[in-house]
């Protein structure tokens, strides 16, 4: 949403962006009784321009109301309308969870003030924070309106500091993206080869490195997206440290996707991965994108030799890492069930892994034997080895594996 002084001066951003062919679906939304809080002379000199665009506003709709109640259907659902640009109405009272960012062009204080914050502050799937981006200065007001409603309503279960801290110093981001990035970069200082995603991605293989790596990346991706989005931060920057970060972002960003894959991490990114596509759509120029979904099931053949066959592209061992995670990841997910059976996978697995540490093979005779023991995993998983009459009773299949290996064992 974007709050503006006055009627006239919604009008002006409406028309702006469509000047400009801004890729935001806007709308304005006003009545003719909204009152003024800002420049008063503003709307009395655009009275014209009020009227007239007020009836191009309306024309379509029964009136007033219905042209509002659509707007505000459209901006809800989320389809139709990116931005809302308001005076008065919808400020207060009107709560949309989606909302996330409120741009205030607008001199509002106390309590108003305070209503006008709450419009981004309700939760949304997919929305970590609200964002309120202040063109007003009114950071002293919001203080006011803090201690003046913190002791009663609302407000008065929440501790003073953690209230204090809701509000963001744009400056201090900045040094937080400058920070952020030589962590990356110190993160990584014992890569001898800068540009090798190779050697990050071997570096990347320790899961605890790894879950660091992803943290940092996360950090780094935050602040810059601030910065980036901040008229005040973005001038702090010069164009070498700004096209520094950002190709710093883009290399980390095909890191991470790389070596999720590779590892077979199940990391939930649902929650973060639209805005973050679309931030690196905004500000990142990249060659080629690679669409990040749930990881192919090593059970359906097909589709799995496939992924195989890019990731071999990349280099034997990776192939190697992809297949030895996604067998390890099922062994662990299906052990409670049926320990004695999956055992030998996972000791067979665990045999390879210290011959290729000691050197006794290389990397390709470290991805040979881990397609050895693929392909008899999928293949006892497919064809099972187990007698047809206990086919599709899985706790009787259990029962058999156990003892018919302890029979094995047994001679």
């Amino acid at each position: 949403m974007l709050a503006t002084n006055s009627r006239a001066e919604a009008i002006k951003y409406q028309q702006a962006f469509e000047e400009l062919g801004a890729p935001l679906k806007t709308a304005v939304v006003f009545s003719m009784s909204d009152q003024r809080t800002g420049d008063t002379s503003v709307d009395s000199d655009d009275s014209d321009l009020i009227k007239n665009y007020y009836n191009k506003m309306i024309k379509g709709y029964r009136d007033y109301d219905d042209y509002e109640e659509s707007m505000k259907n459209e901006f809800v659902e989320g389809d139709e309308l990116d931005m809302l640009i308001v005076v008065e109405k919808l400020l207060t009272g009107f709560d949309v969870p989606r909302a996330t960012v409120l741009y205030l062009d607008k001199n509002i204080k106390e309590h108003t003030l305070l209503q006008a914050i709450a419009r981004v502050n309700r939760l949304y799937e997919g929305k970590e924070y609200g964002f309120i981006i202040d063109y007003r200065g009114l950071i002293d007001e919001l203080n006011n309106a803090l201690g003046m409603y913190s002791g009663e309503g609302d407000l008065k279960n929440y501790d003073a500091e953690d209230i204090k801290s809701a509000v963001i110093d744009v400056m201090k981001i900045v040094g937080d993206l400058r920070q952020g990035y030589s962590r990356l970069v110190s993160f990584f200082s014992k890569i001898l080869n800068k540009t090798d995603m190779e050697e990050y991605e071997i570096m990347l293989e320790d899961d605890k490195l790894r879950n660091d790596y992803y943290d940092l990346y996360c950090d780094f991706n935050k602040n810059l997206g601030y910065a980036l989005s901040s008229e005040k931060a973005y001038n702090s920057l010069d164009d070498e440290e700004i096209k520094k970060y950002k190709s710093a972002l883009k290399f980390f960003q095909e890191l991470r996707t790389s070596v999720s894959r590779r590892y077979s991490d199940g990391i939930d990114h649902k929650a973060f991965e639209p805005k973050l596509q679309k931030f690196i759509d905004n500000y990142i120029i990249a060659e080629e994108v690679m669409q990040v979904t749930n990881p192919i099931d090593i059970l359906n053949v097909k589709q799995f030799d496939e992924e195989l066959v890019r990731m071999k592209k990349k280099s034997s061992r990776a192939a190697a890492d992809l297949v030895r995670t996604r067998i390890t990841k099922l062994v662990e997910t299906k052990w409670s069930f049926n320990p004695t059976y999956y055992r030998r996978f996972s000791d067979m697995v665990r045999a390879v892994i210290e011959s290729y540490r000691e050197a006794r093979i290389n990397d390709t005779g470290y991805l040979e034997k881990m397609q050895d023991i693929l392909r008899l995993f999928q293949k006892v998983y497919d064809t099972g080895d187990v007698p047809s009459s206990l086919k599709g009773n899985d706790r009787a299949i259990a029962f058999y594996q156990s003892t018919d290996n302890y029979c094995k064992r047994q001679g």
